[in-house]
C-alpha cells in the first residue's frame, strides 16, 4: 500500500479514501486506522474509539500478516 508516503504527515487527521481501491481489500478500513492512529476522521465519518481498539487486537493483525 502507498499509505506509507503519508502516514508521515504529522498534520493529517482527515482521510478521505473513497473511490480509491484501497477500499476493496478487506478490514481495510482497520488497516489505515492502525497505520495512522492520529486519524480523526476516515471517508467522511468519525472514527470511533471501538475502531482504534480493535486495531490493536492480534486476531486483527493475524489477517494481515
Amino acid at each position: 500500500m502507498e499509505i506509507q508516503y503519508i502516514r508521515e504527515l504529522p498534520m493529517l487527521r482527515e482521510l478521505n479514501l473513497l473511490r480509491n481501491p484501497i477500499q476493496e481489500l478487506p478490514d481495510y478500513r482497520l488497516s489505515i486506522l492502525f497505520q495512522i492512529q492520529r486519524l480523526t476522521e476516515l471517508d467522511r465519518h468519525k472514527v470511533e474509539v471501538e475502531e482504534k481498539v480493535g486495531t490493536s487486537r492480534a486476531s486483527f493483525w493475524e489477517n494481515w500478516a
